[in-house]
C-alpha cells in the first residue's frame, strides 16, 4: 500500500473511532463501514481515486460527530 494511502487510512481509522466514541448512531457507522471496505477491496487498482474517497469518507465521519454533537444527545 502506498505511504499515502495508509496515512489516510490511519486517519479514517481515528476518525471512526471518534465517531463511535461521541456515539454517533451505529447504522450510519456501519454504512461507512461497508464504503470503506469496498474501497479497501481496489486501493491497488485505483489508488488516487482510492485516497479522494477516503477523505469523502472521513468528512462524512466529522459530520457525523458534529450533528452527534450539536444534538447535545450526551448520555
Amino acid at each position: 500500500m502506498r505511504p499515502s494511502l495508509l496515512a489516510a487510512h490511519r486517519q479514517l481509522l481515528t476518525t471512526y473511532e471518534a465517531a463511535r466514541r461521541a456515539g454517533v448512531d451505529s447504522e450510519a457507522l456501519a454504512r461507512v463501514q461497508r464504503r470503506w471496505t469496498n474501497l479497501q477491496r481496489r486501493a491497488s487498482d485505483r489508488p488516487d481515486a482510492t485516497l479522494d474517497r477516503y477523505r469523502d469518507l472521513q468528512l462524512q465521519l466529522l459530520d457525523l460527530i458534529e450533528e452527534r454533537r450539536s444534538t447535545g444527545n450526551d448520555w
